[in-house]
């Protein structure tokens, strides 16, 4: 997975994008020369780790935006707590230890190489990502180097969508999804896209075979959509802290022509 992050020199701002699953990136976001933090954490959304296991698992980035043309140095924490709003019990994000190799560019910044992780299991440290639920929301607080950033989430429900054959078009359709403030969508080999929309037409070129539709949160969807936007779901620094909820289905043969 890579998070690009396109330099605009216009706009001087900084946001991230990612991909949810497989190579697929979806658009391009934004930054200037800083010392600000920098903080890319999308419930949810898993990847294998660069330091840690292979297995994918639930990875947050905190860097510090330096400069668009040289690696983004990894951050730390004094604090890195997350509590579930309900009951306030408290999630055990934990440090990865890095190595020497800073994760990327402004232009390339690759979650696999995050340096905080949510265990699967609950710890001794709190719940695990095995205890993320749809419709829960979740805080944030990290205190990092004299900066406190502090924000809220709401997972999207769990959802089921369909395939239909309509005028010899394939149609992938879905319910509106509470807590979705839109979807991300493409099925192979076109990219993945942002949109409103609870229903996607697949291409006629596509090959049969799973494909995903993921409910993105608000705070993310605006983060993708708004190209002006520094920071969505957290109040310093920049970033985005987001959530998606992700549904398959299992794309037949495109319909004889």
């Amino acid at each position: 997975m890579v998070i690009t992050i396109r330099s605009l020199a216009r706009l001087g701002l900084a946001l991230a994008s990612a991909a949810v699953s497989g190579a697929c990136s979806w658009d391009e976001p934004l930054v200037p020369t800083s010392d600000a933090p920098f903080l890319y954490l999308v419930l949810n959304q898993r990847s294998s780790s660069y330091y840690g296991s292979v297995e994918p698992q639930q990875l947050a980035l905190l860097l510090t935006v330096a400069s668009p043309l040289e690696p983004m140095p990894y951050r730390s924490a004094e604090r890195f707590e997350m509590r579930r709003a309900s009951d306030g019990r408290r999630f055990g994000w934990q440090a990865l230890p890095v190595g020497s190799i800073d994760p990327g560019t402004a232009e390339s910044v690759g979650l696999h190489m995050g340096n905080y992780h949510l265990p699967d299991s609950a710890t001794t440290a709190g719940l695990g990502a095995a205890d993320l639920r749809p419709g829960e929301s979740y805080e944030l607080e990290i205190e990092t180097e004299g900066v406190i950033i502090r924000g809220k989430v709401t997972i999207p429900a769990a959802f089921t969508a369909r395939v239909e054959v309509r005028d010899g078009r394939r149609i992938v359709t879905w319910p509106s999804v509470p807590g979705a403030g839109g979807y991300v969508v493409g099925a192979h080999p076109y990219s993945r896209e942002p949109q409103p929309d609870t229903f996607y037409v697949v291409p006629p070129d596509s090959p049969p075979g799973p494909m995903t539709i993921t409910a993105v949160d608000p705070n993310l969807y605006r983060y993708l959509t708004d190209e002006n936007l520094g920071r969505s779901g957290i109040d310093a620094g920049y970033g985005v802290f987001g959530a998606i909820s992700v549904a398959w289905v299992d794309l037949p043969p495109a319909p004889s022509r």
